[in-house]
């Protein structure tokens, strides 16, 4: 975990870190921890609770209690981990309890993100993660871009609903792209429908992407360009 400071920190102030993992922010806090700080300098954080989806961590200055801040964070397992999003719709729905909400922490069926582009903003994938994207219709307004790339062992995987209604992505206009990943190397598209798209998705030429069981159409330029290797599907 880390944080930041700004200011005119004196040598030898310290900084409170305290976390919960009730949804009240006035709840008591479950551990605390007392760091010595420097101006403006990123410090990784000893405490090390359990992953979950639901702490509140709030940072409080020892010399000064009234500077504070609070925030809500998920905290997860440092290694490859499950990411849920679903539309609004529960019609069909297979991976996910819950309709998708952007206040989701996406970590659990029972609290998918409503897009990708918010759970790109709120997270950096890892290799090995899986997104689980449920049964439903995106209308994208503009292309989006992938930012995190896999590695050969251990590819990021993006898998489609297996329900007959699929999971939609809608460029909305055949001379844009839907997918861009130009930056990224290492992800497995699977099982995804993307449609009224100029080139669906395009991708890093010196790049492995596996691309299976995706379906494209209405678009004006050829399906999907993966890169140099298409490889096979990866095992569930």
């Amino acid at each position: 975990m880390y944080w930041i400071t700004r200011g005119p920190w004196a040598g030898g102030e310290t900084l409170r870190l305290e976390y919960s993992t009730t949804a009240a922010r006035t709840g008591s806090p479950r551990g605390s921890e007392r760091r010595a700080l420097q101006p403006g300098l990123a410090r990784l954080g000893h405490v090390q609770p359990a992953p979950g989806s639901s702490y509140i961590v709030r940072l409080v200055g020892n010399g000064n209690g009234a500077a504070n801040a609070v925030s809500s964070v998920g905290i997860i397992a440092n290694g490859p981990a499950n990411f849920y999003v679903n539309d609004a719709h529960p019609t069909n729905d297979v991976y996910c309890s819950a309709v998708g909400n952007e206040s989701n922490s996406g970590l659990a069926p029972a609290a998918p993100k409503a897009t990708l582009k918010r759970l790109f903003r709120d997270y950096q994938l890892i290799a090995g993660d899986r997104v689980w994207i449920d049964t439903g219709y995106w209308r994208l307004d503009s292309t989006l871009q992938f930012f995190d790339s896999g590695t050969l062992a251990a590819k990021i995987r993006f898998i489609g609903s297996t329900n007959a209604a699929g999971s939609k992505f809608d460029r909305g206009d055949n001379q844009q792209n839907a997918f861009l990943l130009s930056l990224v190397d290492n992800l497995s598209l699977e099982s995804l429908k993307i449609v009224n798209s100029c080139t669906p998705s395009t991708s890093k030429a010196a790049g492995q992407t596996c691309v299976t069981a995706c379906r494209c159409w209405a678009a004006s330029c050829p399906p999907i360009i993966t890169g140099r290797s298409i490889l096979p599907a990866p095992p569930t």
